[in-house]
């Protein structure tokens, strides 16, 4: 489709087009590099905002995710960070087809462009889930803030010592909403 800016690409025309929102942002606003993190990963560190950036910065690819080594997750999901170039994010809003790569925003790089994942090597179970998608994953981490500290200093490292010292109360990525719960 030929879309109201007159570039053709596949044009959603709905919330679901979520790649064509953070494109005309960064048409607009020309920055060099769009860092992403969701608003349901309320764990995510400073630390892993500026190293992510700081490898997109450093190496010559066009997309850095903090989430993945060997194109396994080494994170629990909900610590994802990502960082691309203002011409990935273009160059997937032309080419992406797929629905599931207009909703996400980065599935076509991590297929089509040169990129880089990396993991801090921190101590945690990449099968954790740490997202906050429903009311019972909000009543988690309350349930977690009560028994230890969350804030933005230390509450990754807090968290992570929780779990490793009572791995009932942990949550898993692959597990229906039910068994999620502690």
């Amino acid at each position: 489709a030929e879309c109201a800016d007159g570039v053709e690409r596949v044009c959603l025309g709905d919330e679901n087009d979520v790649l064509s929102r953070y494109a005309r942002f960064a048409e607009r606003e020309a920055p060099d590099a769009i860092v992403r993190v969701t608003a349901d990963c309320p764990m995510v560190s400073t630390t892993d905002i500026v190293l992510t950036t700081g490898m997109l910065a450093l190496n010559d690819v066009s997309y850095v995710s903090n989430c993945y080594a060997a194109n396994e997750r080494a994170v629990p999901d909900g610590l994802d960070v990502e960082a691309f170039t203002r011409e990935a994010l273009a160059l997937a809003d032309v080419h992406a087809r797929d629905p599931i790569d207009r909703e996400h925003v980065t599935p076509w790089m991590r297929r089509e462009v040169p990129w880089l994942c990396f993991a801090r090597g921190q101590s945690m179970d990449p099968n954790w889930r740490w997202t906050v998608d429903t009311e019972a994953d909000l009543a988690w981490f309350r349930q977690m803030a009560e028994l230890t500290d969350l804030s933005p200093a230390c509450g990754t490292d807090n968290l992570t010592a929780l779990l490793r010292a009572r791995p009932e109360l942990a949550r898993f990525a692959d597990a229906t909403p039910e068994e999620a719960r502690p």
